[in-house]
């Protein structure tokens, strides 16, 4: 299926333009497949989609929802707005769009190698890198740059909080 397919159709479940924007080719079709799949009522939070060596990605949790007290429905702050992990390649170099709504990211180092991050640019920078089991924490961002020195999986975490 062509990018353009993808998008076409996820335009049609709904999902809005600037989220669609912001994702890769991969990341496009693994929320497809979630959406179709939720659709059916068969939705599979953690499915991994493998695209020709660009990477793993698991697509996002969508924010769960809860009733305030005065019956309106509120966002639940500790959960992620956008979640997912993404295997790197051997020295590759990843922009994150961060979703609008999002004030906080979270980049954590799954293991299997070193990870550098910074919102200004791409980085070898010792002050930039990400130990395996290790977070970085950015505010207020509207991109964050990553970088792999080996293949590691990073996890992307998108607050609104």
């Amino acid at each position: 299926m062509k990018k353009a397919d993808v998008i076409k159709a996820l335009k049609d479940l709904g999902v809005p333009a600037e989220q669609i924007e912001e994702l890769e080719y991969n990341e496009l079709r693994a929320l497809l497949k979630e959406k179709e799949e939720g659709q059916d009522g068969q939705a599979d939070t953690g499915t991994q989609e493998k695209e020709g060596g660009t990477g793993e990605a698991v697509v996002g949790q969508e924010q769960p929802e809860a009733p305030s007290n005065d019956g309106a429905v509120q966002a639940n702050d500790d959960e992620p707005l956008v979640a997912y992990d993404y295997q790197l390649r051997l020295y590759e170099n990843k922009i994150i769009g961060v979703h609008p709504e999002a004030k906080r990211v979270v980049i954590t180092n799954l293991g299997a190698g070193d990870l550098y991050s910074d919102v200004d640019m791409v980085s070898f920078d010792p002050a930039d890198r990400i130990a395996p089991g290790e977070s970085k924490e950015f505010k207020g961002a509207v991109k964050v740059f990553v970088r792999s020195a080996s293949r590691p999986t990073v996890r992307i975490e998108q607050f609104i909080n």
